[in-house]
């Protein structure tokens, strides 16, 4: 009963916080014009490859949506530790410097704390390092705020952008999570995400579409 009892307080805390949020909230959100604009002033202009660091949620549905707009040519996925793959995104990484294209390296950890996203991106960064000085101005994060690696970010000059924490991965794609890589493509979010709203508001029969 003594060990149980901790877990027990800690379960309230939770409990207590799921009352909080309505079921809207907690389930789906749509970035709004400010937060958009905020993302794009820090994003800047489209790069013409994406290096993406992200596993399950913090990236199928950016690659889905990548896919859908004809854009999936240039986004690079490291959603595993798989080496095969990693020297696959070495050698097009290395292409695009020989080439001079612009490159964009994202991370996406909700936790901040994923060990696969952190493994690669550690590799990744032994990679790039010797092929561009300016490498750290081209990396971006996206976790939520005071994990680890959003204070790493602030240290090594990374841009940063908050994770929505109260929205549950699998529906995080109109937040920050996809919205940040989709912007680095040069996608129009502005569009995608008022078609994503007016949809939300019909599902749950606020308008009529």
């Amino acid at each position: 009963q003594q060990d149980l009892q901790p877990l027990g307080e800690q379960l309230g805390v939770y409990l207590g916080e799921l009352k909080t949020l309505s079921a809207t909230e907690s389930l789906f959100r749509v970035m709004g014009e400010d937060q958009q604009d905020q993302v794009k002033t820090i994003m800047g202009e489209a790069a013409q490859l994406v290096v993406l660091l992200g596993i399950g949620a913090s990236s199928l549905g950016t690659t889905a949506m990548a896919q859908a707009l004809g854009l999936s040519h240039r986004l690079l996925v490291l959603d595993v530790v798989d080496p095969a793959q990693f020297a696959i995104t070495k050698d097009r990484i290395k292409r695009a410097y020989i080439e001079n294209a612009s490159l964009k390296y994202i991370v996406v950890s909700r936790s901040g704390t994923t060990s696969e996203t952190l493994e690669n991106f550690k590799q990744l960064i032994e990679f790039i390092k010797p092929l561009d000085p300016a490498w750290q101005k081209k990396v971006t994060v996206v976790t939520d705020e005071n994990t680890p690696l959003w204070n790493s970010a602030e240290e090594q000059g990374f841009g940063r952008v908050a994770s929505p924490g109260s929205i549950s991965g699998r529906f995080s794609l109109f937040t920050s999570v996809a919205i940040v890589p989709l912007v680095a493509l040069g996608a129009d979010i502005n569009s995608f995400c008022d078609g994503g709203q007016k949809m939300a508001d019909a599902c749950l029969g606020t308008t009529q579409v």
